[in-house]
């Protein structure tokens, strides 16, 4: 973050948009200004291989239905894809139940519902659908000539609900089963790239198109995302450039591959170059919070912020995903606007559960307040806000720098009156 399957972790995968990744880096504790975003993303059968799961292409159809219902499933996916990118998860969640109704034998809507639905709420609809799809993995499971099958679906169960080690507990299990299947070791990579364990995901990716699978462009683009978030600029370029010459008609999927590699070239210092790709990519759907976000992220980077504030709010009148109003709180900071950076934060924590860069981040908005009012001299106010940071810190940096200023904050407030001369520092 984040495409065919979402990390919303997203994905995932960039600048901050719904459907992408931060950038990994931190501000020193004590800086005044905003931080920086941190950086943080199938095979042929054989013959008597009949027990394996057909392979999926990026359309996920199946010869047996209707031309028309086939038609009508097509639409509705890529449009439950688009939106699930976009941050638009209740239009999302509409389109996937649309393809369950229309081929309620297929598992790929259900799962896209699943993940629609799992960011805000929706529990007993979310546990029917999750039942229904429970079913088919026992019912798979109890042959053993189709275990391998279940253990993929069960994978990617899991992955949907938000629940990457029991994702990658069964993935690993399918990939035992289907060895040569690349179907199964792309649910491998996309449980480890859930987990933001890259390295695997990237080696995950790259065996599952050693052994050739159909959906050789979203493979690509998933690998592409892997290489970027280990800072293999370069490769992960060539990687998407390819996955773009293979991606067909469908124009949503050409916009998020767009998308990406205009991240990729901000990263790699490219921003007039980041700039054009990802406009071509806007063209394609001018209300794209996702691609609006990360254009604005290139007019920062390029020093253009009044056209950044612009494009950072037009995605946030679109979709009102925290990501964004996390990057505008920090571009306002620049700016030293600080009564609307506080806002622009405490909205970002306040939508948590929209949060769809990689679990690792999800402290960060709660961290920013309370530097915010903690460098403002409201140490008593910025307190409760570090609190809510560590309860969201992953790793030993994050904690102990949220520990850090924790501790100084208490101690600020406790003294009142005899202030300690200057802010924490690692």
């Amino acid at each position: 973050m984040l495409a065919v399957i979402i990390w919303v972790t997203a994905g995932c995968s960039g600048e901050g948009a719904p459907g992408s990744k931060p950038a990994s880096t931190q501000s020193k504790p004590g800086a005044s200004n905003a931080l920086e975003s941190p950086k943080r993303g199938d095979g042929q059968e054989r013959a008597k291989q009949d027990h394996r799961r057909r392979p999926e292409g990026e359309s996920r159809l199946t010869p047996e239905a209707t031309q028309e219902a086939r038609s009508e499933y097509a639409a509705a996916m890529m449009d439950g894809s688009a939106a699930l990118y976009s941050g638009q998860y209740d239009e999302a969640r509409k389109q996937y139940l649309r393809a369950m109704d229309l081929r309620p034998e297929k598992m790929a809507p259900a799962l896209g519902a699943l993940r629609a639905m799992a960011p805000h709420g929706r529990g007993e609809e979310r546990a029917n659908v999750a039942r229904s799809v429970q079913r088919r993995v026992d019912d798979l499971l109890a042959n053993p000539k189709t275990r391998g099958a279940g253990e993929l679906l069960a994978a990617r169960k899991y992955a949907a609900l938000g629940q990457p080690t029991a994702a990658m507990t069964h993935a690993r299990m399918a990939a035992t089963h289907l060895p040569e299947l690349g179907a199964a070791w792309r649910v491998v990579g996309e449980a480890a790239a859930q987990s933001e364990l890259w390295s695997k995901a990237a080696e995950a990716y790259g065996r599952a198109l050693e052994l050739g699978l159909k959906a050789q462009a979203g493979t690509l683009e998933r690998l592409a995302d892997a290489l970027d978030e280990l800072g293999h600029y370069s490769q992960a370029e060539k990687t998407i450039r390819d996955s773009l010459s293979k991606t067909g008609s469908d124009p949503h999927a050409r916009r998020r591959r767009l998308n990406l590699l205009g991240v990729v070239l901000k990263h790699k210092g490219k921003h007039e170059e980041a700039r054009q790709v990802t406009a071509k990519a806007l063209k394609l759907d001018e209300t794209d919070p996702a691609v609006l976000h990360n254009l604005g992220s290139i007019e920062e980077a390029r020093g253009k912020l009044e056209e950044a504030e612009r494009l950072y709010r037009k995605a946030l009148t679109e979709t009102p995903v925290p990501m964004t109003s996390w990057r505008l709180g920090h571009l306002l900071l620049k700016q030293d606007r600080r009564k609307e950076a506080v806002r622009a934060l405490t909205d970002a924590a306040a939508r948590l559960d929209r949060w769809s860069w990689p679990d690792s981040t999800r402290w960060l908005p709660a961290y920013d307040v309370g530097k915010v009012y903690a460098l403002a001299g409201h140490e008593r106010e910025s307190i409760g806000w570090f609190e809510d940071a560590m309860r969201e810190a992953r790793g030993g940096k994050a904690i102990r720098e949220v520990q850090t200023w924790l501790t100084w904050a208490r101690v600020q407030a406790d003294l009142e009156n005899e202030p300690v001369e200057s802010e924490p520092r690692r």
